[in-house]
C-alpha cells in the first residue's frame, strides 16, 4: 500500500526545484538575520587536497579555459543533502537550513549562469556506526549517494569540510588506467554542520567546479622552497626550453611579477604554474597556518571590517608586497581564500570562467535535475503502512557509473534518483550488530543482525501454521505468507523449512543458514499489479509475459517499473506467517543495538503459568522434575524459556513420553546449546491434521533428570520461566485464553534408576550433523573433551528402529569431522543416528532430501 503523501511529495518538490529566483534571495536575507554564522571556527580550514598529478593536469588545461558564453536561460545544478546523525543526535539539520544553503549558493554564484536547486528532501540517517565513520567517499556513499547531483553530506565527525575536484583521467607513464582523481566519487561535498552553509558552502562547491585555494595546495609542504624541474618536457605553449617552477608541494604563495632579471627567480607565467592557476586573483598566503611556508598572520587583517592595512608586510617570492591598496579588499573577500571565514563573498571573473568551463565541459553532462523526485517512496511491511527504517536501497543501471544509494528513514521513506527505468535494486536492512556483512560487496553490504532480530515475530505458532499449509488443512491465502514460509529459499514450502525455523527458535541456529538477512524484499508493484497470481504461487510469477519465477526476490533481478506503478518495496519477515512481527506481544524484550542492555520484559499475553512446589532439595540428590499440564485445551503450539541455574543444577537428560504429544522429542523440541548458562528452550506444535491438542489435567508431557549441586531451600525461588531466554507463549483455539491459561505443573520426585545409570550428556553443541537436511553426504562434527584418542561407535537407524549400518571411529582430542559416505545410497526420509563415546551417547534425528 503506497502512502498517499508520497505522491504529494513528488509534486511539491518538483515545483520547488525550479522556483529559485527572487524568493531565494529574500530567504537568504531572512535566514542570515537569524542564523549565527559567527559560530564558524577561525581560521577557516578546508580539507580538499590536490595531488601533484591532478595539479599538473589542471595546469595543462589552463589554455582551454576561455570567457563565458552564457545561455539565455539558467543552467540547473541539482543539490542533494544527506544528514548523518547518531542515535542520540548532537545536532540537527532542518529543511530551513537546507533552504538557506541553496539560497546562499545562488547568491554566491550569481553571474555564472548557474541556478542551484534542492534535489529531493534531506536523507536523514540515524546510525551510530555510520555517524562515527568519517570516510565519506568509500563508506558513507554506500548508504546515501546519487550520481547526477552535487552530493552534500552534513557529517559532524568529518575532520574538515572538503569537496571532490572534477576528475579527469590522465595517461601518465603511458598507462591509460592511471586515474588522478582525488576521490572515487568526485561529486561529493562534505560539511561538518549547518554553520558551514555560510561562506564555507560556496567555497567547497567552488572545488566541485575546479577552483583551487587562492594560495595553492597547503598539503604536505616542505618548509624549505626549492626550484625543481616540474615536467620532463616543457609545455608546448612556452618558449622557455627549460621549464623550472616551484613544485606544487613546495611553494606557498602565488607570484605577482613576471619580470625576468637575474634577481627574480621565475620566468614562467604566474597564472599557469603557481597558486590557483588564475591570473586575476591577487597574491595570497594561508593565514594562521605557520606550517605552510612561509605563512602569514592576521596582524594586518581586521576581521570586523574584512580589510587589510599597512601592517600586512609579507611579500611574495619575488619580493613584491601582498598588501596593495588597489586590491586590499579582494583576497579577504574571495570565497576560495582562507581569510576571514565570514568575510568571503566574491568570485573573480576568471574564477567564474573556470566554474563555467568545468560546469559545461564536465559537470553538466552528468547532472540530472530532471530526475529529481523520480525515486521517492517507501519500504513497507506486507501491504501495510508499516515502514522499515535503516534499509539501504542500491540502484544500478546498464552504465555502472550511474548509480543511486539511499537509506530509509524512521517511517520507511526513501529519496533518490532513478536515472533509467530499467534497473536492479539491492535492498538490505541494517541490523543492530556493529559488524558489516558482505563488507566488500557494493550491493549487499549491510550491518548484520542479532539473534533477537532473526527471531522477532517467529514462534512455535508459525511452525503450526506452516504445517497446516503443508497438510492442506489451512492453506495460506497470501503470497507474503508463502514467501515468509520459504525459509530455505527453495521456492517451495516443505517440512525442511520447519526444521530450519525450529532450530532458530531453539537457538541451535543463531541465524537462518540460507538467508542473508531476516527479511525478503520485492518491488511493490508485483503484489499490487499481479495480485491474483502472486497470492496463488509467488514462486512462479509471470511478469509482463515473462516467466520470472521468484527472481524478483533477488537483488540482481533486472526489471522496469510499469507506467504509473509504485516505485516502493514490500517486505516479509522470514518465518513470520501469522503477521506477528509488527505487533508481537507488546511486553516482549525489544531488540536493541549490540552492546545495549534491553529492558526487562513483562508477562506476555496468554503465557503459560509455571507452578513450582515450595520444597527443599539436598545437594548431591538426583531428581526427576516432571512437567504436567493444566487447562491444556485446544493447544496448537507452545514454547518456553526455562531458567535452570547452572550453578544449582546439572541437567542429565530430557525424557518425553512417546504417546502424549505427537513428534515431541529431546532432539527435535528442546534447545540445549546454552544449558551451561542455565538456559533451556522448548517448543511444540501440532503437526497433525487435527491442528490442536487437548490433554487431561496432570498429564506428564516431559521430565528433566537433574543432579542438585547445592542445597536448595525453596525450589520456587530457583526455577522460573524467562522471556529473556525465549518468549513464553501458547497458541490455542477458542476464546478462553484469558480466563483459563495453560499451566505447567512441576512434580518433583526421585529420579528413576534408568535416569541415574544411563546418564546422557545433553550438550548438543558437542555433536552436530551438518547439513541437516542433507542431500548426499552428511558430516558429523564431534567435539571431544578427552585428552587422548578415544574410540567412538556410530549407528544409523531407520524410523522403525532397524539398524541400517554401524561403524567405529577414532575420536581425537578437540574437534572431529566424520563424513558418512554410506548415507549416499539411502532413500529420502527420516533417520536416527547415535554416537557413543565411552559411557556417553548422543542421538540425532536427520533428514535426507
Amino acid at each position: 500500500m503506497t502512502k498517499m503523501k508520497n505522491l504529494i511529495h513528488a509534486h511539491t518538490h518538483t515545483a520547488k526545484y525550479y522556483f529559485a529566483g527572487w524568493l531565494s534571495q529574500v530567504l537568504l536575507l531572512i535566514i542570515l538575520s537569524v542564523m549565527n554564522l559567527a559560530a564558524q571556527e577561525e581560521p577557516f580550514k578546508c580539507g580538499t587536497e590536490v595531488s601533484p598529478s591532478l595539479y599538473q593536469h589542471f595546469m595543462k588545461e589552463v589554455r582551454d579555459i576561455t570567457a563565458r558564453n552564457l545561455p539565455d536561460g539558467p543552467e540547473i545544478v541539482p543539490v542533494r543533502f544527506t544528514f548523518i546523525q547518531s542515535i542520540i543526535p548532537d545536532q540537527v539539520f532542518t529543511q530551513s537550513q537546507a533552504d538557506f544553503g541553496i539560497a546562499n549558493l545562488n547568491t554566491a554564484y550569481a553571474g555564472t549562469g548557474l541556478t542551484f536547486i534542492q534535489c529531493g528532501p534531506i536523507n536523514n540517517i540515524r546510525r551510530n556506526e555510520i555517524y562515527q565513520n568519517n570516510d565519506v567517499d568509500n563508506f558513507t556513499t554506500s548508504f546515501s549517494y546519487s550520481s547526477g547531483t552535487v552530493e552534500v553530506y552534513i557529517m559532524p565527525k568529518a575532520p574538515n569540510p572538503y569537496a571532490g575536484i572534477p576528475c579527469p583521467v590522465a595517461f601518465l607513464d603511458g598507462n591509460p588506467n592511471y586515474s588522478i582523481c582525488n576521490y572515487n566519487n568526485d561529486n561529493i561535498v562534505v560539511l561538518q554542520a549547518a554553520a558551514d552553509l555560510g561562506p564555507c558552502f560556496p567555497h567547497e562547491v567552488g572545488h566541485h567546479f575546479g577552483l583551487f585555494h587562492t594560495f595553492g595546495n597547503p598539503v604536505n609542504r616542505n618548509p624549505t622552497p626549492a626550484v625543481l624541474p616540474y615536467l620532463d618536457q616543457p609545455y608546448p605553449w612556452y618558449t622557455d626550453p627549460i621549464l623550472k617552477v616551484y613544485h606544487p608541494l613546495w611553494w606557498g604563495r602565488e607570484l605577482v611579477t613576471r619580470v625576468i632579471t637575474t634577481t627574480n627567480l621565475f620566468n614562467d607565467p604566474n597564472f599557469a604554474a603557481s597558486g590557483d592557476l588564475l591570473k586575476d586573483t591577487p597574491p595570497d598566503c594561508a593565514p594562521g597556518y605557520p606550517s605552510i611556508f612561509p605563512g602569514c598572520s592576521f596582524a594586518g587583517f581586521n576581521t570586523n571590517t574584512c580589510e587589510f592595512n599597512a601592517l600586512m608586510t609579507e611579500t611574495d617570492y619575488n619580493g613584491e608586497p601582498l598588501f596593495s591598496p588597489a586590491v586590499n579588499s579582494t583576497i579577504a573577500h574571495n570565497y576560495m581564500s582562507y581569510w576571514g571565514g565570514n568575510c568571503r563573498n566574491q568570485f573573480t571573473n576568471d574564477q567564474k570562467n573556470r566554474i563555467w568551463h568545468y560546469y559545461s565541459s564536465y559537470r553538466a553532462p552528468k547532472y540530472r535535475p530532471d530526475a529529481c523526485g523520480s525515486f521517492e517512496s517507501y519500504v513497507l511491511y506486507e501491504n501495510t503502512d508499516i515502514g522499515l527504517p535503516l534499509t539501504t536501497i542500491r540502484v544500478r543501471h546498464a552504465d555502472p557509473s550511474i548509480k543511486s544509494n539511499m537509506t530509509t528513514m524512521s517511517n520507511g521513506e526513501f529519496y533518490g534518483i532513478l536515472h533509467a527505468n530499467t534497473l536492479t535494486a539491492g535492498v538490505f536492512h541494517n541490523g543492530f550488530k556493529k559488524t558489516l556483512k558482505f563488507a566488500n560487496d557494493p550491493i549487499k553490504m549491510h550491518y548484520d543482525h542479532t539473534y533477537c532480530e532473526w527471531l522477532k515475530g517467529v514462534t512455535s505458532q508459525d511452525l503450526a501454521d506452516i504445517s497446516k499449509h503443508i497438510l492442506g488443512s489451512q492453506p495460506f491465502t497470501t503470497g507474503y505468507q508463502m514467501i515468509a514460509a520459504d525459509v530455505n529459499k527453495s521456492g517451495t514450502i516443505t517440512t525442511f523449512d520447519i526444521v530450519q525455523l525450529r532450530k532458530l527458535i531453539l537457538d541451535i541456529y543463531e541465524e537462518l543458514p540460507n538467508q542473508d538477512q531476516p527479511f525478503r524484499f520485492m518491488p511493490e508493484f508485483i503484489p499490487q499489479n499481479y495480485a491474483a497470481q502472486f497470492n496463488v504461487n509467488p514462486f512462479g510469477m509471470v511478469i509482463n509475459g515473462v516467466n520470472v519465477g521468484s527472481e524478483y526476490l533477488n537483488p540482481t533481478w533486472s526489471f522496469s517499473f510499469p507506467p504509473n506503478a509504485s516505485k516502493g518495496f514490500d517486505f516479509v519477515k522470514i518465518g513470520d506467517v501469522n503477521h506477528s512481527w509488527p505487533t508481537i506481544l507488546a511486553n516482549e524484550i525489544a531488540c536493541v543495538p549490540e552492546g545495549v542492555t534491553p529492558e526487562a520484559p513483562g508477562p506476555p499475553v496468554d503465557a503459560p503459568a509455571l507452578l513450582v512446589p515450595n520444597i527443599a532439595l539436598s545437594a548431591g540428590s538426583t531428581i526427576s522434575i516432571k512437567f504436567k499440564t493444566g487447562n491444556f485445551t485446544g493447544v496448537t503450539s507452545f514454547q518456553f524459556g526455562l531458567n535452570l541455574p547452572a550453578d544449582k543444577f546439572e541437567l542429565l537428560d530430557v525424557l518425553t513420553p512417546g504417546n502424549t504429544l505427537s513428534d515431541f522429542s529431546k532432539e527435535d523440541n528442546f534447545g540445549l546449546t546454552k544449558i551451561s548458562r542455565g538456559e533451556l528452550r522448548g517448543l511444540w506444535f501440532d503437526a497433525t491434521t487435527q491442528g490442536s491438542k487437548t490433554l487431561a489435567d496432570n498429564t506428564a508431557i516431559f521430565e528433566l533428570i537433574v543432579t542438585v549441586k547445592q542445597n536448595i531451600a525453596n525450589l520456587q525461588s530457583e526455577i522460573h520461566l524467562d522471556n529473556g531466554i525465549l518468549q513464553n507463549m501458547v497458541g490455542r483455539t477458542g476464546n478462553d485464553v484469558w480466563t483459563n491459561p495453560v499451566s505447567f505443573i512441576l512434580l518433583v520426585e526421585p529420579a528413576p534408576v534408568e535416569g541415574r545409570n544411563n546418564r546422557t550428556i545433553v550438550d548438543q553443541s558437542k555433536f552436530q550433523c551438518l547439513p541437516n537436511p542433507f542431500d548426499q553426504t552428511i558430516q558429523l562434527h564431534f567435539d571431544s573433551d578427552a585428552k587422548v584418542a578415544t574410540q567412538g561407535n556410530l549407528n544409523f537407524y531407520g524410523t522403525t528402529g532397524a539398524l541400517l549400518f554401524s561403524d567405529t571411529y577414532q575420536m581425537n582430542p578437540g574437534e572431529n569431522i566424520i563424513s558418512v559416505a554410506q548415507s549416499n545410497g539411502l532413500p529420502s526420509g527420516v533417520y536416527w543416528i547415535t554416537m557413543s563415546v565411552g559411557s556417553d551417547t548422543w542421538t540425532r534425528k536427520i533428514v535426507k532430501q
